[in-house]
This record gives C-alpha cells, structure tokens and sequence, in this order.
C-alpha cells in the first residue's frame, strides 16, 4: 500500500490524497481534499510509504542528444545541456534523468526550492517518503499514441515515454497541435470515470477506456523519479 499526496501548486500547501495498493489498485482512485495542517492527520491515519506527486506545471521536461559514448562527467553536467531552454539560473534547479541507456536521454526539471520543500515535509512529519513524481506519471501509458486523462485542475497530455504536458480543457485543441509535431495520430486514448464526459475535440477519435481497468503510468511504466542525487533517500537529508 502507498499513500499519494499530490500537491496543487508550487507550495506544496493544499493538496489531495489517496491510498493506493500497487498489486491490485487501479489508476481510478479515490482523491480527497485536504490543507497542509491536516497532513499530519493524514499521514498518521494512513501510515503507508509515501509518494509526492508535483503539479506539472511545476516540472519542466526535455530531451538531449548526447555522444555515443557517455561519461559519468558528462551526465554529472547534463543540466548544461538544457541550460538555454530555462528561463531560471540552473543552480536554482534540480534535474533528474530518465533511463541513461536511451539517447536522447530524457531530463525532468524542477526547482530546488521544491525538492527542499518536499524534504522538509517528509523529515518534519516523519513520513516514509520513497518517490517524488512529475503528476504526468499518474497518466496511463501503454508504451505509443497519445494518452488523455483528467489531472489536477486540468488535463494530462502523455505523447511518450517521458513527454507529456498539462493544460486546461479549452487549451487542449492547441496543446494537440503541439504534439502532432512529435506524435502524428488523430486517436486518443481517453482514460476516464464512468460519469466523467468524453471531450468532443474535432479531427481526433476518442478511445475510451476505463480507468479502474488500467494501473496509473507510474506502474509498470517508464518513469522519472525526481529523488535523484543529493535528494536520494541516502542524502544529507536523511542522515
């Protein structure tokens, strides 16, 4: 069993939760509303190992093309790599890598002053914390297409293994434009709720399936875990 707290926005303040049990859980769960004073309550009520899930608007994803022969010096500077594609001083950033063996290797960008944020939280309430993940992850993911599925506060767009984006139901025409350049479908799948209503987005055929019958896109599927270098579990913060 894991206990999910996923954030709201960059300060980790209000956010939701839900229990979840990686043998036999689905990616339909059952969220529930709280604030940062009941995370205490929370977490003493259900005293599972923790996953933080950060909104991904927060987190910035990217892929680099590198040599074909890679040295530990040259993934240790990756975030060089990306640096003209941020608009924030990289030393106030903290990039995590995808799977190292692929090229282009994919990165995940997210800002220190989050990462802190999240360490605070787990040492300060003792949690159990053993990921930190981008909010794109909880997105079903078969391996190719497009996959849409309902986030929070707004829709989640996976086009790849580590691609993806998260944007308002108005927003989501131009957002697919955006992706025809890397992904050239007009299916979608759309992994929704039994009550939740198909979106009507004109050109595109909607596969719907539904979300009890699939595990979320952090099981079983690639994944970027943002607890990487000094945030590991054996980092200063745990000492």
């Amino acid at each position: 069993m894991r206990l999910l707290i996923h954030c709201g926005d960059d300060t980790l303040t209000d956010f939701r939760w839900a229990n979840f049990d990686e043998a036999t859980g689905s990616a339909e769960m059952v969220w529930q509303a709280a604030g940062e004073g009941e995370l205490d309550d929370v977490a003493s009520q259900n005293p599972y190992p923790v996953i933080i899930v950060i909104p991904q608007q927060c987190v910035y994803l990217a892929r680099v093309e590198l040599p074909e022969k890679v040295s530990r010096q040259v993934l240790g500077a990756i975030e060089y790599q990306v640096e003209d594609q941020l608009a924030q001083d990289i030393e106030s950033q903290h990039f995590a890598l995808g799977d190292t063996s692929e090229n282009p290797i994919s990165i995940a960008v997210v800002s220190r002053t989050i990462m802190e944020r999240c360490m605070e939280l787990a040492q300060r309430r003792s949690l159990r914390l053993i990921q930190v993940i981008p909010e794109l992850f909880l997105c079903p993911w078969t391996g190719e297409g497009v996959a849409l599925t309902e986030g929070y506060a707004g829709c989640l767009l996976r086009y790849g293994d580590y691609l993806g984006l998260k944007c308002s139901a108005q927003a989501l025409p131009a957002m697919l434009e955006l992706v025809k350049r890397d992904v050239d479908t007009d299916s979608i799948r759309f992994y929704a709720s039994e009550l939740e209503a198909t979106p009507e987005l004109e050109g595109y055929t909607l596969e719907r399936q539904a979300l009890n019958s699939v595990k979320p896109g952090f099981v079983d599927a690639p994944l970027i875990d943002l607890q990487q270098r000094e945030y590991q579990l054996a980092s200063k913060w745990y000492g």
